[in-house]
């Protein structure tokens, strides 16, 4: 699972995955290496399942992951869509 864009939302927990990469998460702070890494992440298809928050995954990369949820909530002052992507 791979938070690709946003801080850790929580997801861990409520699917009890572990992470598994190094860069599991967009951090607080603009790291250049966190970024490459987590598209190659993407590119390479390494996590099993990508979340995005109010960007489709498309807009980065939409061959290896297909669409297989949504879900839009108040969050941080406003309304947040969340995407959820399977590797093909």
């Amino acid at each position: 699972l791979l938070n690709y864009g946003f801080l850790d939302g929580g997801f861990y927990t409520t699917t009890k995955i572990m992470p598994g990469c190094k860069y599991f998460c967009t951090l607080n702070i603009p790291i250049e290496e966190m970024e490459q890494i987590q598209r190659e992440y993407i590119e390479n298809g390494v996590t099993e399942y990508v979340i995005t928050r109010d960007k489709l995954l498309e807009e980065y990369m939409p061959h290896q992951y297909q669409k297989v949820a949504e879900s839009s909530f108040y969050f941080e002052k406003k309304i947040r869509t969340y995407y959820l992507y399977q590797r093909k």
